[in-house]
């Protein structure tokens, strides 16, 4: 099983997003999400929870990945942003890699917020 963990802080402007493409995804060794919220004052955990298991932590990325692994049932953890861009193949490409010997990897990844202030010429 894959355990997706995703860090929160206030995200609750790109987390339904995220979440919606993630649920839609899939591989056949099975996925689980799990938000590790580190006491967002937003809407972050009343739409993570309607996709997700959420759980609380302390502020901090950190503490947040460690809490999201504590809770993790998967045998594979894909550490994932609110805001990333996951392609369809991306869960099924993970799997297929651990079969064929590898033990890590990581993507070349997509936010839509900074690929937005790419396209405008911010950065």
């Amino acid at each position: 099983m894959i355990s997706i963990i995703i860090p929160t802080y206030n995200e609750g402007s790109v987390i339904e997003k995220t979440l919606v493409r993630l649920n839609k995804i899939s591989c056949k060794e099975g996925t689980e999400i799990i938000i590790a919220d580190g006491g967002s004052a937003d809407s972050t955990v009343e739409i993570a929870k309607k996709y997700a298991r959420v759980v609380s932590s302390g502020k901090g990325k950190a503490k947040q990945l460690n809490e999201g692994v504590k809770q993790a049932k998967g045998n594979i953890l894909f550490f994932v942003r609110a805001d990333m861009f996951v392609p369809d193949g991306a869960l099924t490409a993970i799997c297929n890699q651990l079969e064929e010997g590898f033990d890590g990897g990581g993507f070349a990844n997509e936010f839509d917020e900074y690929n937005q202030r790419i396209k405008q010429g911010q950065y």
